[in-house]
């Protein structure tokens, strides 16, 4: 019998989507998607009680925040090291590369 939690998936979208179906109440805060996704999908293993949780600034706050600083005013601290950048880079390209590949599909389809 195959375990739902060590059931792999190939992609972030089917991870999330396998959340909100096994757990429906994500949909309803990013932190606990978050918690959900970090704990049954990356192994994090530290489970912090949903009502400390909510008390816990929105991650997309702070990721706005972030993006703020590096895109907006360009602080050297924001920056990310050489070795992210090449990653991003490379993450990136895999990105385009099977969007591409898979809206050349669908155009097929129609």
């Amino acid at each position: 019998m195959t375990n739902d939690f060590v059931k792999q998936r190939v992609t972030i979208k089917e991870n999330v989507e396998w959340l909100i179906e096994k757990y429906p109440y994500v949909k309803n805060d990013y932190r606990k998607l978050l918690q959900m996704y970090w704990f049954h999908i990356d192994g994090l293993k530290r489970f912090i009680p949903f009502e400390e949780l909510q008390k816990m600034t929105q991650p997309e706050s702070i990721t706005r925040a972030f993006r703020e600083i590096a895109n907006i005013k360009r602080k050297k601290f924001a920056q990310p090291t050489e070795i992210v950048q090449e990653a991003r880079a490379i993450q990136e390209q895999q990105f385009h590369t099977y969007y591409s590949d898979k809206k050349r599909k669908e155009d097929d389809f129609w």
